[in-house]
């Protein structure tokens, strides 16, 4: 019971800190929304600033674990990616956690959910470079945590304040600065560690607060670009990452339907250049080339995996039936592609003269 009780605290203050900002939650709005009395919460909680902490605690121990899930074949070098990308990576069209993060920094909550945890010490400095009894090896680890940390906070920052454009290439780019500058990596290890480190991003799904691994045959097969290396993304996320809107009652239960017999989609996506934005015969070649990928990569799934799949693209209906109904209309089935793309931030080619193909696998 008084487990309970701290949980629910906890439960209700990130939605109003998600919701309302921290700034503008008071301790009597979350003691009424966990109905509790103000006298209860301080019993579990020394402040408001006490509960954002514990926050912050739960939020760093997912990361931790999804780290230990899904790291075994990353260096230790490329943990340090991998964390920083689960920091940044859920905020990046979610300005609500973005803000709160930016909360978290203004309050220095970091001061109080432990100075290097024996779990990433390793990451800062690896101790026998020091057995030279002339350094100090705790200033030398407090020195770059903070330093570390500080450099996380300052991009963060900007890219609340949008001094910095927020995206994977800007992320990217701090990465290389950062590790090349204070670490002293030669930029080509940061890079090839940073792809690495993006295959397993792709088995990772962003819900808030909150991570989910995935972890089957078919994503891992996906997450490590096997046979899939002609399209320019490929990632599996679970449904609930797909964006629907009903087009019509038709539609609306095609939607149902969908999510009820399948849990996982593999998005494909390929770009094209054309000669100009109305490059009509450049279209129609990329449309067919896509289409015949698409269909081989459904294919070659059913030969290597046992599992029911259905094909959703940009496709008409008389296209749909000559390809023999393997490919199937997104909105004929209230997908709304260009929506979840942009949730799921796929970097977008900002040339006019370049055009996007997607298609929607999904599986169960």
């Amino acid at each position: 019971m008084e487990h309970g009780k701290k949980q629910k605290i906890l439960e209700v203050s990130r939605k109003l800190f998600y919701e309302e900002g921290y700034g503008n939650t008071t301790v009597r709005q979350i003691a009424e929304a966990a109905g509790v009395s103000t006298s209860v919460l301080f019993h579990y909680f020394k402040n408001k600033r006490d509960v954002l902490v514990h926050i912050v605690r739960e939020f760093r121990d997912n990361r931790r674990k999804v780290v230990e899930l899904v790291g075994d074949d990353l260096s230790q070098f490329e943990k340090r990616i991998l964390r920083l990308k689960l920091i940044l990576y859920p905020m990046l069209n979610d300005h609500k956690l973005l803000r709160l993060h930016v909360d978290e920094i203004n309050e220095k909550i970091i001061e109080n959910t432990g100075n290097a945890p024996g779990f990433m010490k390793d990451l800062y400095i690896d101790k026998t470079d020091y057995l030279d009894e002339t350094y100090n090896y705790d200033e030398l680890l407090k020195y770059r945590y903070y330093y570390y940390l500080g450099s996380v906070n300052e991009i963060t920052l900007k890219f609340y304040n949008g001094s910095t454009p927020f995206n994977k290439i800007n992320i990217d780019h701090h990465i290389i600065s950062c590790f090349n500058m204070f670490f002293n990596i030669p930029i080509s290890e940061i890079v090839s560690s940073i792809k690495r480190v993006e295959r397993v991003m792709n088995l990772i799904s962003f819900d808030g607060f909150g991570y989910r691994v995935l972890n089957d045959e078919i994503s891992e097969y996906i997450g490590a670009g096997k046979k899939l290396a002609s399209y320019d993304f490929s990632k599996v996320v679970f449904i609930n990452d797909i964006v629907f809107s009903d087009v019509d009652d038709a539609a609306a239960k095609n939607k149902e339907w969908l999510k009820e017999n399948y849990d996982k989609a593999i998005i494909l996506v390929k770009y094209y250049g054309l000669i100009n934005p109305v490059d009509i015969k450049g279209i129609q070649h990329s449309i067919d080339d896509f289409d015949k990928q698409v269909i081989n990569s459904y294919l070659l799934l059913k030969d290597n995996f046992a599992a029911d799949y259905f094909v959703t693209g940009f496709i008409d209906n008389s296209k749909a039936k000559v390809e023999e109904g393997i490919i199937n209309q997104f909105e004929k089935y209230g997908v709304d592609a260009l929506k979840t793309l942009y949730n799921i931030t796929i970097c977008h080619a900002d040339n006019h003269n370049v055009i996007a193909q997607c298609a929607f696998i999904f599986y169960k």
